[in-house]
């Protein structure tokens, strides 16, 4: 089964995720949430490309930012 068919619990509705990632996992993980509904903010390592996360849509913003806009913290 692809993440991409797996319901996002209820506890999630309305809630903001901070993917705070780098690489095609976190990438992979931000996009299934989004597709789903959950508003996703995304935050990577220093140094890391952002070329596929700007092409997949997502903004990047600072570590700082993304804490204080996200209920849930998923870290990859």
């Amino acid at each position: 089964m692809s993440e991409h068919n797996i319901s996002v619990p209820s506890y999630m509705d309305g809630k903001v995720v901070a993917i705070f990632g780098f690489e095609q996992e976190g990438l992979a993980q931000a996009v299934a949430l989004r597709d789903k509904g959950v508003k996703v903010v995304v935050s990577l390592r220093q140094g890391s490309s952002d070329t596929d996360w700007r092409e997949a849509g997502f903004d990047i913003i600072s570590i700082y930012e993304a804490a204080d806009q996200a209920d849930i913290f998923q870290v990859w």
